[in-house]
């Protein structure tokens, strides 16, 4: 019956607990900082099998004695330590990193700007006004306008949500939930999503020509 590898479960175990205390406990599996943790627990685990492994190979290829086990001890110890240092640094710049990011997400001021957009089937241009500093990546289907942006998310639902209900637009309540039509453009927008990224967040508009709530 083969020893079951206590040692390299333990070592692995310890090194998660770690890496999830440095990252603050990530659990929110929707987060880039989830996925990120468990590809360096995946990483941590990988890495200990392979030393684990490469110290039992060594020792089958020489006569076992005392000495030869304390020195590979000694080497496994070593190689170890070694590996948590560097992963402890890794992680505490990428923290810094990510704080940084989320830090910058909050300095943008509060703004609107117009996106100017050419309907050909029309022959026509619409303004649509988008929150500050948004950048329009391009329009899925003739209905969905997407945009980056490096606002945080929160800021970008409030700017989105002051300017679907402000005067420019009419609100009416529908099956589907709220529709905000342009009477000046001749427009609606049926809804927006607003999706979190790690450097920059990015929203989209579901856009209809004409008034689209009957």
């Amino acid at each position: 019956m083969k020893k079951k590898p206590i040692m390299e479960i333990g070592i692995s175990g310890v090194l998660i607990i770690i890496t999830s205390a440095i990252m603050n406990y990530p659990i929110n599996i929707t987060t880039l900082e989830f996925w990120l943790f468990i590809m360096l627990a995946f990483f941590e685990c990988i890495v200990v099998i392979l030393i684990s492994r490469f110290v039992k190979k060594k020792r089958k290829k020489k006569k076992i004695d005392k000495k030869y086990l304390e020195k590979a001890n000694q080497i496994k110890l070593i190689v170890i330590f070694s590996l948590v240092i560097i992963l402890i640094i890794t992680l505490s710049i990428t923290k810094n990193i990510l704080i940084d990011v989320y830090d910058a997400k909050n300095v943008y001021p509060e703004s609107t700007d117009n996106f100017e957009y050419y309907i050909s089937n029309d022959n026509k241009s619409i303004s649509i006004p988008i929150p500050s500093y948004s950048i329009y990546l391009g329009t899925n289907w003739g209905e969905l306008m997407q945009f980056n942006s490096p606002k945080n998310s929160n800021q970008l639902k409030n700017e989105i949500e002051n300017i679907l209900n402000s005067d420019a637009f009419t609100v009416y309540e529908t099956e589907f939930g709220n529709y905000y039509y342009n009477s000046e453009y001749d427009y609606t927008i049926t809804g927006y999503d607003i999706y979190e990224g790690l450097a920059m967040n990015s929203f989209n508009y579901v856009f209809c020509n004409g008034n689209c709530v009957d």
